[in-house]
């Protein structure tokens, strides 16, 4: 299948139709009711009305910059002073202007700065490659990518545009009509026109029934298919109204009866009434908790029950059973139980029943279940049914599935009356979203709840009054102050619920005791519940952070989520998007679709279009789960709604785009030439980019154009992992690397990820700055998604084995030396090494308390700038690679001799451990934040995050130690980590098993300047020339080459290369571009000397040559990012140029 286009419209698909006049509703012949186009259920039909008020309510404020994405901001103050060093760029400018200001200028006075060489307008900075601009009422260290290009020692890039002249191209346009009607995706579902038809069918034959007694026959298949129809579902009614019409011409024919032709027609037809009334119950019951298309209306009032009474179910029938259930076993009995967030408060079982014949196979239990301890006045609003199915061979039970329903359609509605739920194989947990049935058909359930009109909602007491915690008694009071810092989450004794009950009142000044209160059941009792709400209210408020473990399943409570979601209102955007995948997540363990935190979470799209962006994909990964599915959907028609038409049709852009990439990744993998597979996909995908640009998945600043399919490739790992270089829109950018990966799970890289970003977060809010450096990546399916390819990095694997081969891993020198290369001043290489030991203490924090495993060494990366950062999290908590059932992972922490050679010779092995210290007790006083944040994820399916995830964090935080004893706890992990060769060992192992192992990126890769370089950071190269060569020293003399470079916008540049290096770059160009004919570079004479004058001289002539065959080819050879990259000005150089370039200082 070929890649599809970037334009082409993403929709659901189109609702099934036939010609116009089969919609019409249709009337049944022998009751008061019709068939009809369905309309949404219940809860579509609220949040829709909900989601109208809010696109009317809701407004993003009108500025200056509505319409247009701020880049984001900081929510703490950085902790020193800075300078920051710019490259601006604009229409006005022949060439982009380099300044230094401080950190604290304001963007306006800057701006107006400039203004003398702008001209005419009202100018704003916008980042150079994205579609984010800097606020004029600010200052730049107000900026999250101001700060980050600062700590990661980068020039900062703007260009300055005039604000009227800025398409507003997130301008807020919601359309009117509000549709969430969602089809179902079941197989070979039944659509309205079938169903009519089949009704008009057996409504016909009835009529010729009345008037021909050979008809009976047909009558009652026509029924049968008509079951048949709606999957083979049936009921006991509707079975025997058709045996009852059957029998009464069966006594006929027999003469058993001797009836008048009226009485006759009275009787058939209150028959046929009968069987059409079942039949439309049938209907009724299938359309109900599906999403087909239609549905039926009945004209008579629902009957009621007093609501006073305990719950009563009636189960009536299991049917569509499955050959395998009949075949494996001889009985069914159904398990009922009433489960309220985590809790079973009730059980229940019938008795077994054989399987019988009725239209279909099916097992016939019309057996009452009676909950007499629960009465439906006194149910908790958000408690929720489960009917389990039980197999039985030979005395053996089996789970042959399950399904559920909510007992309440909302706080005021008792859900009653008669259901048909499909059941869930026993692999799908039901933890794992909504109750709610199976529309696949694979075995249903027939049972019935009481109907009632209306409950009574719980409202707050009036008259609950706190009291002072200083009149508990020392001990009492002790007892709470040490619960203020347990999590929430731990179960509690007897005792201890005992006192939190009784001395309630007194608790509402700590506000950090609410979660522990509102997780006693007593609190939701229906004779406590008005109190528990009342105290809501009454207590001290809970910070963001410590709302969220109220999203947890352990709090089921509308009320208290509603509650939880109102903490969250104080939250910026840009720390909202950090808890933002725990909050989809926690949509889980919402009771109904129009629910608080579902509308909380629309209503930030709204105003904010890159949460709408991530709210997007988040919900695009959970798509595939099948509890959510339907819930998912649902959302996602209201997010395009109220985020407005123009975020609705990014998304759909980046959806193909993410289409097509995932189609040429699975081609990769079957392809016996995976590049050049890679580059004829991405050449389709590039021209669809040319004809539209579109924005990327994790960032809808970043609008790319065409894409760079000469610096594609395929990396050599187990997944292939494709590298894809975009072009940004933006002409004055560089090219932005991503890697697409299919056949790995990006959601636990994407949750570890965040869950680093907001340990960065906490550190840097308490003044330490750990230099952390994290990429961006999103999960966009089922294994698959795109993450942001780091630049200018280099994998500790290439850096040890570089000089030394396999066992590098064990030489104490190679991270220092290779430091040192990129950085031979002594200041520049001094802020390296402390950019590298501030960094490897938050990494080894971070790793440590998440339990990363695989630490091998092509999964760590270091920077140029000397920044450390681990990538791959596919094993965590604790789990790892084993080789020959050993554990690879055996050090706590991964430093290997040559990370603590560069801590030790720098004199910073005490401001290391400092740094690691400190780091750590940060994390453990804000331990709630991240218990929470892995309890709300333990039912997400994702890896390696599961049930055990809370203990493990206990155990890795040593939470039942003080400040102190944590810091000693940690010192010495990180001694067993320093006095161990395992990871050495291990690293050794990886280095033997990956020989050979080299993609064509590395290989283009200049061996003593890794960074890449290009037009868009240097300028366009016109012309090279050798004007000179120079003996040097280095003990032993050599010649190097000084060559002029001369770039499109003056002064011209020199730079210093040996012939070796001439060399490297010749060789990897005609291996790059082996069609092109380059001037040859020989390697000289054997016993050549490199002292040799006269060599020298003609290596000068060659090299000249080379450089003029290199300028002569066409574009994409003579501009290509190796020969950027070659000619980019090192340190070194400085001595060919007779003074030091001219900097712009404010």
């Amino acid at each position: 299948m070929e890649p599809q286009l970037l334009d082409t419209v993403h929709q659901e698909r189109s609702p099934r139709t036939s010609f116009s006049h089969q919609s019409v509703p249709h009337t049944f012949r022998f009751l008061d009711g019709c068939l009809r186009k369905k309309r949404f259920n219940f809860h579509s039909q609220q949040l829709e009305r909900k989601l109208t008020k809010l696109a009317s309510r809701v407004e993003p404020e009108v500025t200056p910059y509505t319409g247009l994405i701020i880049s984001p901001t900081l929510q703490y103050n950085f902790a020193e002073s800075f300078t920051v060093k710019m490259k601006v760029f604009a229409e006005q400018f022949h060439k982009p202007v380099s300044f230094s200001c401080p950190a604290g200028t304001k963007v306006g006075y800057l701006i107006e700065s400039l203004k003398p060489f702008l001209g005419n307008g009202e100018y704003v900075f916008k980042v150079t490659g994205y579609d984010e601009y800097l606020s004029c009422d600010s200052l730049l260290s107000d900026y999250e990518h101001v700060c980050a290009c600062k700590r990661l020692d980068k020039d900062l890039w703007l260009t300055v545009v005039d604000r009227n002249l800025v398409p507003r191209n997130w301008q807020l346009c919601t359309r009117e009509c509000c549709d969430l009607n969602i089809e179902s995706d079941a197989l070979d579902e039944p659509s309205f026109d079938h169903v009519k038809d089949r009704l008009l069918s057996f409504e016909s034959t009835a009529e010729e029934l009345l008037k021909d007694d050979a008809m009976v026959q047909k009558v009652c298949e026509l029924v049968k298919n008509l079951c048949a129809l709606l999957k083979a579902t049936e009921t006991s009614d509707l079975h025997q109204a058709v045996c009852d019409l059957r029998n009464f011409y069966a006594d006929i024919a027999e003469r058993r009866d001797d009836i008048g032709d009226a009485k006759k027609a009275f009787l058939v037809t209150q028959l046929l009434e009968e069987i059409e009334k079942c039949i439309a119950r049938l209907i009724g019951l299938y359309s109900y908790k599906r999403a087909v298309d239609f549905q039926v209306e009945f004209s008579e009032e629902r009957l009621t029950v007093d609501v006073s009474e305990h719950l009563c179910l009636k189960v009536k029938m299991l049917q569509q059973l499955q050959k395998g259930w009949v075949n494996n076993f001889d009985m069914f009995r159904i398990v009922a139980c009433v489960v309220y967030g985590e809790r079973a408060i009730a059980k229940k079982e019938t008795r077994n029943v054989y399987v019988t014949k009725k239209f279909f196979s099916c097992a016939n239990f019309e057996e009452t279940v009676d909950f007499k301890e629960l009465s439906v006045h006194s149910l908790p609003r958000e408690a929720r049914l489960y009917l389990t199915v039980m197999g039985r061979r030979d005395g053996h039970d089996d789970v042959v599935g399950w399904t559920g329903t909510n007992l309440f359609n909302d706080p005021g509605h008792f859900n009653g009356g008669e259901f048909l739920l499909g059941l869930w194989p026993p692999t799908v947990s039901s933890v794992n979203g909504p109750a709610s049935g199976n529309e696949n058909n694979m075995g249903s359930i027939h049972f019935e709840l009481p109907y009632d009109n209306h409950v009574k909602i719980p409202l707050k007491s009036p008259n609950t009054e706190r009291k002072a915690f200083t009149e508990l008694d020392n001990e009492t009071q002790r007892l709470f102050e040490d619960l203020m810092t347990d999590d929430p989450s731990k179960p509690l004794n007897q005792s201890v619920r005992a006192k939190l009950w009784e001395h309630r009142r007194h608790l509402c000044d700590h506000a950090s005791l609410l979660p522990h209160f509102l997780s006693l059941p007593t609190a939701y009792t229906a004779e406590n519940i008005e109190e528990t709400y009342a105290l809501l209210h009454l207590w001290n408020p809970l910070t963001p952070e410590e709302a969220l473990a109220l999203f947890t399943p352990s709090y089921p409570d509308s009320t208290v989520r509603k509650y939880a979601v109102q903490c969250l209102q104080s939250l910026g955007s840009d720390d909202l998007s950090l808890y933002l995948p725990h909050l989809v997540e926690s949509l889980k363990y919402e009771s109904w679709d129009d629910s608080h935190l579902a509308l909380f979470l629309l209503q930030r799209a709204r105003t904010c279009v890159r949460l709408a962006h991530q709210l997007y994909w988040l919900l695009k990964g959970m798509i595939e789960e099948p509890l959510m599915r339907t819930r998912v959907r649902l959302m996602i028609k209201a997010l395009t709604f109220i985020a407005g038409e123009k975020v609705a049709d990014s998304v759909r852009r980046q959806t193909n785009l993410d289409s097509a990439l995932a189609d040429i990744a699975l081609k990769v993998k079957g392809a016996a030439d995976p590049e050049k597979t890679l580059r004829q996909g991405l050449a389709r995908v590039d021209q669809s980019l040319r004809e539209g640009s579109v924005t990327l998945p994790f960032d809808p600043a970043l609008s790319v154009s065409e894409i760079d399919v000469e610096a594609c490739c395929v990396f050599p790992s187990k997944t292939l992992p494709m590298k894809v270089a975009f072009r940004p829109t933006d002409s004055d950018a560089e090219k932005f690397e991503t890697i697409y990966k299919v056949g790995d799970d990006l959601r636990q890289d994407m949750f570890v990820l965040n869950v680093m970003r907001l340990m960065d977060k906490l550190w840097l809010e308490s003044g330490l700055d750990l230099r952390m450096l994290t990429f961006k990546c999103t999960a966009t399916g089922k294994n698959r998604g795109i993450l942001e390819a780091v630049r200018n990095v280099s994998t500790l694997r290439h850096i040890q084995t570089q000089y030394l081969g396999v066992t590098g891993s064990f030489n104490t020198r190679t991270i220092a030396d290779w430091l040192l290369k990129q950085h031979p001043e002594p200041t520049s290489y001094h802020r390296a090494v402390d950019n590298f030991v501030r960094s490897c203490a938050g990494c080894c924090v971070a790793t440590y308390i998440l339990g990363v495993g695989d630490r091998h060494n092509d999964n760590i990366l270091l920077a140029t700038s000397g920044h450390m950062l681990h990538i791959d999290f596919g094993k965590v908590l604790g789990k790892a690679e084993t080789l020959g059932g050993i554990r690879r992972d055996r050090a706590p922490v991964a430093l290997t001799p040559d990370m603590v050679y560069v801590i030790r010779k720098n004199g910073s092995d005490a401001q290391f451990v400092r740094l690691c210290c400190d780091a750590y007790n940060v994390v453990r006083r804000n331990a709630g934040v991240f218990l929470s944040l892995f309890k709300i994820m333990t039912f997400s399916g994702v890896g390696d995050i599961t049930g055990q995830a809370i203990g493990y964090l206990h155990r890795s935080m040593a939470l039942d130690k003080t400040d102190a004893e944590a810091a000693r706890y940690f010192e010495k992990r990180i001694r067993e980590s320093v006095a161990t060769l395992a990871t050495s060992i291990n690293f050794l192992i990886h280095n033997i098993a990956s020989l050979g192992h080299q993609t064509r990126e590395c290989a283009m890769k200049l061996s003593f300047n890794p960074k890449e370089f290009s037009v868009a950071s240097e300028g366009r190269i016109v012309a090279l020339s050798v004007e000179d060569l120079k003996l040097r020293y280095h003990p032993e003399r050599y010649y190097v080459f000084v060559v002029r470079v001369t770039r499109q916008f003056p002064p011209a540049q020199k730079v210093m290369r040996t012939y070796k290096q001439f060399l490297e770059l010749y060789g990897k160009m005609s291996k790059r571009f082996a069609e092109c004919q380059f001037y040859p570079l020989s390697r000289g004479p054997v016993f050549g000397s490199e002292s040799d004058e006269s060599l020298a001289l003609k290596r000068k002539k060659d090299i000249a040559l080379f450089l003029d065959s290199v300028m002569a080819q066409s574009e994409h050879v003579a501009h290509y990012r190796l020969i950027y990259s070659f000619f980019h000005p090192l340190p070194k150089d400085t001595e060919a140029v007779p003074g030091a370039a001219i900097r712009i200082v404010t």
